[in-house]
């Protein structure tokens, strides 16, 4: 089932972080149930309306989730939906008519050209565009014969590409997604644990063993990886990374047990993939995985209704589910990031700033931090240690420079809304006063902690100082560079407390976080350490060194 929005529609570049797995933001379900029992559900990459299938083509206008209007074909139960990339039109399968519906977005009506009246092939169970729109690939059940086929079809013209020579499946077809450039097609099978390649338009066919069936997939805007959830008879659910050269699975995350996955939406900007599960102990969800690290966020439950398919909005900011059945059946809107702060207020330090904000909505899911950018939303940075709540003092700053500092809240799906800029001028401080006797002299500035080279074995970095006596140590690094900048920066590499018991020699030990490792495997780290030492009484002392990982 291709139950996304086209891939590609985002920009990179996005410092995505699995800081916890929070429950996150609530459902809010449409006012007036759809009157029949959704399946699928498409977005358009406008973000203004999406189209909920079954036994009905139907339209809702996005934010307010009111249907407008419902294309009804009695004799018709509708299979795939998926808009083409430039959004002027939604293409519909049929699984009883062997003919495709398309939707004139603009005007929101059935068009009457090219294939809305024009068998394709018969039995179709879904639909996918290429990244350009100028392909649609149909997969078809040829009836009785426990196969299928794939049509490759220009949407310019509405010409099948291959009519005459389209390559047989070893199998029944339920999913189908297309490579970025039009060349190939992945498709699932209906009931065996089987995934084939198809070579378009002409070209042949391989098939793949899975470890269970899968109802949908998603494909990466490089076309490089496939994202597969699948069920096995036993009930155990996963979602398989697969590197599309040679077919090799990278990575797996397991799901609840008896979840059911069904549809599933990748957002290219953070990288997170929404699996719609249809039970989940009886009420369905839609669990969130992070395919940097392959790790499970969270899972968002659904109220004692099964998920069939999850589509997103454009800017990734809302999920759109289908769900229920019967009289409960409806679409439903998941906020899937925080609301963006507001009135922020800047004060310019001595190569520093301070901002004061107001939080913004936090989507039932806590604030674990907020990052600032200071090129204006180029690129984000991590406040170290983490900070939850106004203000927010950004150092390492150049006086005399201008700023336009904006920030976003992080939780553990994805980042927030960024906040409108606001600009400041850091400015050298004025000399300070002599002290004279009697007078406040302020409290001291912290002092200078010198820390050996740190040394690295296996996932542990250690570093040793000399303690002026006892009190306690902590230390955190931070990632600040990686095999993939843009998806790594600001990412927690460690955390370590000790007490130090007397004056001399003490040691920490930084052992990596999960999402660490998990970036380390895939190439060389630099990690930043702050490590810190604050006696019994006395001054607090800080050292920062930074240390390379080589690939583990």
């Amino acid at each position: 089932m291709s139950r996304r929005t086209p891939v590609a529609l985002l920009a990179a570049g996005v410092a995505g972080l699995a800081l916890g797995a929070p429950v996150a933001g609530a459902y809010t379900q449409i006012s007036t149930p759809l009157g029949f029992n959704p399946t699928a559900v498409a977005v358009s990459p406008s973000g203004d309306t999406a189209i909920p299938i079954g036994s009905v083509v139907g339209r809702v206008a996005i934010p307010s989730l009111v249907a407008e209007a419902d294309y009804v074909n009695a004799a018709d139960t509708y299979s795939g939906v998926a808009y083409r990339p430039d959004g002027r039109e939604a293409y519909v399968t049929s699984s009883v008519s062997d003919s495709i519906t398309v939707i004139d977005v603009p005007s929101g009506q059935p068009s009457s050209a090219g294939l809305a009246s024009t068998p394709v092939c018969t039995s179709q169970t879904d639909v996918a565009v290429n990244a350009a729109g100028t392909r649609l690939a149909i997969a078809c059940d040829t009836a009785g014969s426990n196969n299928g086929i794939v049509q490759l079809i220009a949407t310019s013209t509405f010409e099948v590409l291959n009519r005459d020579s389209p390559a047989p499946l070893p199998f029944e077809p339920r999913s189908v997604v297309l490579a970025p450039d039009g060349s190939r097609a992945y498709v699932t099978a209906a009931n065996e644990s089987k995934l084939a390649i198809v070579t378009l338009p002409g070209g042949g066919v391989t098939d793949h063993t899975l470890p269970g069936v899968s109802l949908d997939l998603a494909i990466n805007p490089a076309g490089t990886y496939l994202y597969i959830p699948t069920q096995d008879g036993t009930g155990a659910a996963a979602v398989a990374k697969v590197l599309v050269d040679g077919f090799s699975t990278t990575d797996t995350v397991s799901l609840p047990a008896g979840s059911d996955p069904a549809g599933v939406a990748l957002d290219p900007d953070t990288g997170l993939l929404y699996v719609a599960l249809a039970d989940l102990d009886g009420s369905g969800g839609i669990a969130v995985v992070d395919t940097a690290s392959m790790e499970l966020v969270t899972t968002i439950p659904s109220s004692a209704l099964a998920v069939q398919d999850v589509a997103l909005d454009p800017d990734g900011m809302y999920a759109y589910a289908v769900r229920g059945a019967g009289g409960t059946a409806g679409i439903a809107r998941i906020q899937l990031r925080p609301d963006a702060p507001t009135d922020l207020r800047a004060t310019a330090g001595d190569g520093s700033a301070t901002i004061a904000f107001t939080p913004g909505s936090d989507n039932q899911a806590a604030i674990q931090t907020y990052q600032y950018s200071i090129d204006d939303g180029a690129t984000w940075a991590t406040p170290d240690p983490l900070r939850a709540s106004s203000p927010i003092t950004i150092g390492e700053l150049q006086n005399g420079i201008t700023y336009a500092i904006r920030l976003r809240a992080i939780h553990g799906q994805a980042p927030g809304q960024p906040s409108a800029a606001v600009s400041v001028t850091p400015t050298a401080a004025a000399p300070a006063a002599p002290n004279t006797p009697g007078r406040d002299t302020g409290t001291p500035a912290t002092a200078t902690l010198r820390t050996s080279k740190p040394k690295v074995r296996g996932n542990a970095i250690t570093t040793t100082f000399t303690a002026s006596g006892p009190g306690t140590a902590t230390q955190t690094g931070t990632v600040v560079t990686a095999a993939r900048a843009g998806r790594a920066r600001a990412v927690r590499a460690c955390s370590a407390t000790t007490r130090v018991r007397k004056a001399g020699r003490a040691t920490l030990t930084c052992r990596l976080t999960k999402r660490a490792r998990a970036l380390h495997r895939k190439g060389a780290l630099r990690v930043r350490l702050v490590t810190a030492f604050t006696p019994t009484s006395g001054v607090k002392a800080e050292g920062t060194r930074v240390v390379v990982l080589g690939r583990a």
